[in-house]
């Protein structure tokens, strides 16, 4: 059985719990990372979309999993060479990893790794800065 089979018989399985359970961010948030592996991102997008939606709605704006939907985000705009889309998550990632789980935290070492990349690859070398604040 594919990653991707188990993935959407979970969402089948938990039609009982109703949509806003974490659950279901959970496995939409999975089921994003199997569609990007493949390179089908319009399919990763939707799921990570509604995973961030369920996320903010059962755990709030500061929680770490939001912040993890948004870099999955900026990871699939980055792939797909959308920019300023990719800044935009990665940005909004960065600051929830900040505020949830502080400055020394991996995941925000991984958040600045992440921002960096993009300023690194697409763009001439003089023109590399990170925007104000970061």
């Amino acid at each position: 059985m594919k990653a991707q089979d188990i993935g959407e018989n979970c969402l089948t399985d938990f039609a009982d719990m109703g949509e806003g359970e974490k659950w279901w961010g959970l496995t939409y948030n999975n089921l994003g990372r199997v569609y990007y592996s493949q390179g089908d991102y319009p399919k990763a997008i939707e799921c990570y979309e509604k995973s961030l939606a369920i996320y903010l709605e059962s755990l709030g704006s500061e929680h770490h999993d939001v912040a993890s939907s948004y870099n999955n985000l900026g990871l699939v705009y980055d792939a797909q060479g959308d920019y300023p889309k990719a800044i935009e998550y990665y940005g909004n990632s960065l600051a929830i990893y900040l505020k949830s789980l502080g400055l020394e935290h991996p995941a925000v070492a991984a958040s600045y790794n992440n921002l960096g990349s993009v300023y690194d690859y697409p763009l001439p070398k003089k023109r590399r800065r990170l925007p104000e604040g970061y």
